[in-house]
């Protein structure tokens, strides 16, 4: 019996590298270095990335100088900082593999998401990605040496091996500063979230947050880790928090001595402590039975994700995502007494629409965020008229858009390089800029006045927080609308240019309505917080937030709560946060961008597999530049049973070039008697260059592809005569055409809906090959749009060769060489032994249906071990091989899968897949079980 042993760091270390190359096509032509004494900072040529570079270094030796006294160990080298302007949403990581380094995105946050609550965005980023380079880089003991003689692997980063509720929990709390009443902690938007959770009657069981993977709240081991982590201080202490982090960076065998060293520090395991967590945060969330509340009734669930919505007179515009289905744009008459009413009549399908407005006309503008091949990730303008979408401007980066009053032209907001900006349209798509901040200023939300003389807006202005504030559009100057210390936002327009806005007054956050004198009055009193007010033929439509999603419901004025709050009564006055600059980086001059200075090798792994034929033993390594678009891979093994070198290589630059290179033997024994095998030697070497040609949004590409493999004899025993050549190689040489426009939802199963089509054509005439002539191959597959988290997906594949080409080889089970793009001849099809069918023309048909059965999402404790959905699949296939002159016979098959996703070490996502096959063909045919598994992170 064949007994493997194969060293589990090799998938440890692929799944806790997740550094992805910046945009090779975005807003950098050429990059910079600067250095300080703990960092280096890689950015875009330009002015203002130059400002920013140089502050956000300050920041950075800022930062360090404040928690290094917390967390006691500095990073072996510089950590390494890139700002990147190649998105439009706020965010950034952070990795310590393959050595510390921290992607920065630009852009500031413009919504009510938690993350608005900052005194400066880049100091909030700065801080809570460097707590995890610091939380990350601690170790003692065997870790700390082991580092010194292997590298930089996952095991001797022992606190990379606890749950993210507990490193995303450390980071948020140390970005929170109760005396300047910032980050998330002190934020109106996370209370409100855990206050739902708590007076939901649902709150978390442990497993159930450290398996944060698709359950609402979306990235909830971050509120949830955030609590837990200030529960610890404000019940132990600060130092006693330090000396968990301090014991168990000494620990060999991290993921399970959690417990261990929670006893020892704490006097409790972590489920004891969890349920103490969970009874402070009951006692603290408590519903007051005092409390009344005035909420509107209920239009529709929105599902999960906020909507964005439009009216026109009493038709309420919505487009409706809840990450399940395609999202669609509905419509929702007043009137939604009954069930057909209350879904909304459907008005067209979407894609990543982030913000409407309607105008008189019916005209629909739209900002959709396109995600492009190079990894940009972008908002533009889309008008839908007679229903059809027109694209309106390209690569623009407009995220937020509203007409003016006589519909023929259109305000639209953008943020480049962090600094925000205003723009007027016209409907070729036109652009005239209106007003650019300064850094430090962030535009959020905004509405154009009845009369289309000034905008209102949300703003965000230098050290200071969220309020409204008027703009002339003929003067281009700002006036103040509000001076409050709460968070203003959402401005919308009433006819009698009244506005309506959200705001956080009594720390919840409610819809209210300011009058052109100033009186304010409150419309909403709710127990979650309610959000996006619209103004609908005498009543408000807003976005409440329920433990399920946010929910869309509408309120008469006539309920606005009495007495009407005057502007004394609103919390007046400026924050005026303190520079958070405390010391000078004394920044190096700047110089181009080297990726030489980050590309060598960090780690290296002892690997090896012992078998009833082989003993490889050997060792892997691999690195990657700061900026992400050099990454490579080499793994080498010696297997000394049989003689011989076998290894691969990797590589690639940007998502554009592909290098591998790939030796492995076979063992071949053609009589018992005979002990030694026949030894085959197998060399490929493939070359790809993606995305020569784009278009339709990149969902059509074309690439270029190189593939030459070599089968060569090594050696065979004495007692076998060899017959015919002692090598054989094939090198191809071709161009594939691909179109994708399918897309994936978080809540459902498979492909949620859209088309695939590849037809590659290669030639063997163009390298050193065998055979001679070409070959094409062209594969089809739809995903249909059903209701529910179910999939049902038809796919169709053919090929044909020329009589002097190689052969198309069929079955066996997937993957065999499905997914392979260039150099592909064998395919699967289940129910079959590979190379039941053999021709230069083949034909394979599939159809597979994936039922949702369920979802555990809870984790064994703190164990690194855990499941999340649960699904079957049916489906039946065909296939069939010949060659010219032949005729063509069907094999078909059936065959059924069960398949469990195993959470393995909190964040790899295992699906293991239990099946039968079963081949129907009389002689060929066979009954296939099979388990296997896919990884994804």
């Amino acid at each position: 019996m064949e007994q493997r042993f194969v060293l589990l760091l090799v998938c440890l270390w692929s799944f806790m590298a997740v550094a992805e190359p910046v945009a090779w096509d975005g807003t950098a032509k050429s990059w910079l270095t600067r250095g300080s004494e703990h960092f280096q900072i890689h950015y875009p040529q330009g002015e203002q990335y130059e400002e920013t570079a140089l502050h956000a270094l300050d920041l950075a030796e800022t930062v360090h100088k404040q928690l290094i006294p917390f967390f006691g160990t500095v990073p072996a080298t510089k950590t390494q900082l890139v700002l990147v302007d190649d998105f439009d949403i706020s965010n950034g990581w952070a990795t310590f593999s393959p050595f510390p380094q921290i992607r920065l995105f630009s852009s500031p946050p413009q919504d009510i998401n938690g993350l608005e609550n900052n005194d400066e965005w880049m100091a909030a980023l700065i801080r809570h990605e460097y707590v995890h380079i610091l939380h990350m880089e601690m170790a003692r003991g065997i870790p700390a040496n082991g580092r010194k003689v292997f590298g930089r692997l996952p095991f001797f980063f022992p606190h990379a091996l606890t749950p993210p509720l507990f490193i995303e929990g450390l980071a948020v709390y140390f970005e929170t500063n109760p005396t300047l009443g910032i980050g998330r902690l002190q934020s109106n938007f996370y209370e409100m979230q855990m206050r739902a959770e708590v007076r939901s009657g649902e709150f978390d069981e442990l497993g159930e947050a450290v398996a944060s993977l698709r359950e609402w709240p979306y990235g909830k081991h971050y509120l949830y880790g955030a609590y837990f982590i200030d529960y610890l201080v404000r019940t132990y202490g600060e130092q006693q928090l330090q000396r968990y982090l301090q014991q168990y960076s000494k620990q060999i065998l991290p993921y399970i001595m959690q417990n261990d060293v929670a006893r020892t520090v704490f006097g409790k395991n972590f489920a004891q402590l969890w349920d103490d967590f969970r009874k402070d945060m009951l006692v603290r969330f408590a519903a007051d039975p005092e409390q009344t509340y005035v909420e509107g009734r209920s239009i529709a669930d929105s599902g999960f994700r906020t909507l964005a919505t439009t009216v026109l007179g009493d038709r309420l515009f919505v487009n409706y995502a809840n990450d399940q289905d395609r999202a669609e744009l509905r419509v929702y008459p007043t009137d939604s007494s009954n069930a057909q009413a209350a879904d909304g009549d459907f008005l067209t399908y979407t894609k990543g629409i982030t913000d409407l407005d309607v105008n008189a006309e019916g005209v629909i503008a739209a900002s959709r965020r396109l995600s492009y091949s190079s990894g940009r990730l972008e908002n533009d303008i889309f008008i839908w008229q007679n229903n059809d979408w027109t694209r309106l401007t390209s690569e623009q980066r407009l995220r937020k858009v509203r007409w003016l009053p006589k519909g023929e032209r259109l305000v639209a907001s953008r943020m480049v390089a962090g600094i925000s900006e205003l723009y007027l349209l016209n409907l070729s798509g036109e652009m005239s800029l209106l007003w650019r901040g300064v850094a430090g200023d962030v535009l959020g939300d905004f509405d154009v006045s009845p009369d289309g003389l000034s905008i209102a807006a949300s703003i965000k202005r230098p050290d200071q927080g969220w309020n409204l504030e008027l703009f002339s559009i003929a003067d281009h100057v700002w006036t103040p609308l509000t001076n409050s210390l709460s968070i203003e936002s959402a401005p919308e327009y009433t006819p009698d240019g009244s506005l309506l806005f959200t705001a956080d007054y009594d720390g919840v956050f409610n819809i209210y309505l300011r009058t052109s004198e100033g009186d304010v009055s409150q419309i909403t009193q709710v127990e979650s917080g309610a959000f996006s007010p619209r103004w609908r033929d005498g009543s408000v439509v807003y976005q409440q937030y329920t433990v399920t999603g946010y929910q869309l419901r509408e309120i008469p004025m006539l309920s606005a709560l009495p007495p009407a709050l005057t502007v004394t009564d609103v919390p007046i006055g400026m924050h005026n946060y303190p520079n958070p600059v405390l010391i000078s980086a004394n920044s190096s001059v700047a110089e181009p961008y080297s990726p030489l200075k980050t590309v060598r090798p960090y780690y290296w792994l002892p690997a090896w597999e012992v078998t009833d034929t082989n003993s490889r033993v050997g060792l892997q390594t691999g690195g990657m530049d700061a900026l992400g678009r050099h990454m490579y891979s080499l793994l080498l093994l010696r297997d000394v049973k049989q003689d011989v070198w076998e290894g691969s290589a990797f590589y690639s630059y940007d998502p554009r070039w592909t290098l591998s290179w790939d030796r492995s033997h076979s063992y071949r024994f053609p009589f018992s008697e005979v002990l030694d095998p026949i030894v085959i030697r197998d060399d490929t070497v493939r070359v790809e260059r993606n995305y020569l040609l784009r278009g339709i949004e990149d969902q059509l590409s074309l690439s270029a592809g190189l593939s030459y493999s070599n089968k060569s004899l090594v050696r065979a025993p004495e007692e076998i005569t060899i017959v015919g050549p002692r090598d054989l190689s094939q090198g191809l040489a071709g161009l594939a055409l691909i179109f994708d426009n399918r897309e994936t939802y978080l809540q459902s199963t498979g492909v949620g809906w859209g088309h695939k089509i590849e037809i590659v054509a290669e030639t063997n005439d163009l390298l050193e090959s065998a055979y001679e002539g070409e070959q094409y191959q062209a594969d089809w597959q739809y995903s249909f749009n059903i209701a529910g988290r179910h999939s049902l997906t038809l796919s169709a594949a053919g090929g044909w060769a020329d009589d002097t080409a190689g052969t198309f080889i069929l079955g066996g089970l997937p993957p065999q060489e499905d997914l392979q793009r260039f150099g592909r001849d064998e395919l699967s099809l289940s129910g079959y032994q590979q190379g039941a069918a053999i021709g230069h023309f083949y034909d394979r048909e599939r159809i597979k249906f994936s039922a949702w059965l369920g979802r555990i999402e809870d984790n064994w404790n703190v164990w690194p071990i855990g499941a999340g959905d649960v699904s079957l699949s049916l489906y039946a296939e065909s296939g069939a091989a010949w060659f010219r002159g032949q005729d063509r016979k069907v094999l078909p098959a059936v065959g059924m899968e069960l398949s469990i996703e195993a959470l393995i070490g909190y964040r790899l996502i295992l699906p293991i897949t239990a099946g039968v096959a079963y081949g129907i063909d009389d002689t060929l045919g066979e009954t296939q079980t099979y388990l296997r598994t896919a990884w994804y992170y």
